[in-house]
């Protein structure tokens, strides 16, 4: 790039690269890169009866979303309420989560912390209303 005034070349600064694992936005902002695991995404109804899925996610909560979606689709399953205790466990490596059905519609409805999550949440509340 040149002086708009005198013409002299003026050296552009150097930006190092993004560190491995994290994107970046336009101002350069980086953001780490979420890895999509194998989860298995379980609750008790009211009859005693464990129902199981198992589904790819980058969160905990994308993974109860998308769980209770595929569990919705089945006949075999009636209410999830807000006291139902949703358990999710990580594959790889072997890690296990659970959260209360009113903690993830929290969750949802809450403020989000850069517009990749806004857009995430979005989507996951209409999963979940489907």
């Amino acid at each position: 790039s040149r002086c708009v005034r005198c013409g002299q070349r003026i050296p552009l600064p150097k930006v190092p690269a993004p560190e491995p694992g994290t994107l970046t936005n336009k101002r350069r902002k980086l953001y780490p890169v979420a890895v999509s695991k194998t989860c298995r995404v379980s609750f008790e109804d009211i009859d005693g009866i464990v129902h199981a899925v198992e589904v790819q996610a980058e969160t905990m909560y994308e993974a109860a979303v998308l769980g209770l979606n595929a569990l919705k689709r089945s006949d075999w399953i009636d209410v999830i309420g807000p006291g139902t205790r949703i358990v999710i466990q990580v594959h790889e490596p072997p890690i296990e989560h659970f959260m209360m059905f009113a903690q993830l519609t929290r969750w949802l409805e809450g403020g989000a912390s850069n517009p990749a999550e806004l857009v995430k949440k979005k989507r996951l509340k209409q999963l979940l209303a489907s």
